[in-house]
C-alpha cells in the first residue's frame, strides 16, 4: 500500500467514530502517524482526502454498458466487497454530497436505456419518474446492504435485483 491509499484507509478508520467534516488534518495526521508534510504532499485538505476515496469507489465499478449494470455479477461482487466503504461515505459520517455523485454515475446508464426506447430521443415524464425512481432505489438498496450485509448473498441480491427491475422494464414496455 502506498503513502496515499494509506491516508485514505486511514481516514476511513477515523470515520467510524467521527464524522469526517469533523476530521482535521492536524487529527488525521497523529491518527496516522505521518507528518502534515507527507499528507500534503498527497492532498490539499481533508476534503481532497474524501473525494479521493470516493473517486476510487465510483470509477472502479465495472461496466458492461447493459442499462443493468448494477445487477452484473461483477458489479455486485465488486459492491459487496466494498461494503464498508459504501456504509462509511453514505452514513451518519460521510460525506452529504456523496448521495448525489452515486445518483449521477446510475442516472447516465438508465437514461441511456430510457432514450434508446423513446421515439422522440427525448424522455416523457413518465420516463424521467421511472428514471428518479430506479436511480432512488438502486443507491437505497446498496444502504440497506451495507447495513445488512450479513442477511443476503450476493447471488440473493441479484435475484432480487433481476425481479424488481423485470418488473419496472416489464411495465414500461406495456407502456409503449
Amino acid at each position: 500500500m502506498n503513502t496515499e491509499e494509506y491516508i485514505c484507509r486511514k481516514l476511513l478508520e477515523m470515520m467510524e467514530e467521527k464524522p469526517f467534516l469533523k476530521i482535521k488534518v492536524k487529527q488525521l495526521c497523529e491518527y496516522a502517524e505521518i507528518s502534515r508534510s507527507t499528507f500534503y504532499v498527497y492532498f490539499d485538505s481533508i476534503y481532497d482526502v474524501v473525494q479521493k476515496i470516493e473517486d476510487d469507489l465510483l470509477f472502479r465499478v465495472p461496466e458492461d454498458g447493459d442499462y443493468r449494470s448494477l445487477q452484473s455479477v461483477d458489479s455486485l461482487a465488486y459492491a459487496r466487497d466494498n461494503l464498508r466503504v459504501l456504509k462509511l461515505l453514505t452514513g451518519p459520517n460521510g460525506d452529504p454530497s456523496f448521495e448525489s455523485r452515486l445518483a449521477n454515475r446510475n442516472r447516465a446508464t438508465t437514461q441511456h436505456f430510457l432514450r434508446d426506447r423513446s421515439r422522440s430521443g427525448e424522455l416523457t415524464t413518465e420516463e424521467e419518474l421511472i428514471n428518479a425512481f430506479l436511480e432512488g432505489g438502486k443507491y437505497q438498496l446498496l444502504q440497506w446492504w451495507g447495513k445488512n450485509e450479513d442477511k443476503i448473498s450476493l447471488q440473493e441480491m441479484r435475484e432480487i435485483l433481476n425481479k424488481l427491475l423485470d418488473a419496472v422494464y416489464h411495465v414500461m414496455e406495456e407502456e409503449s
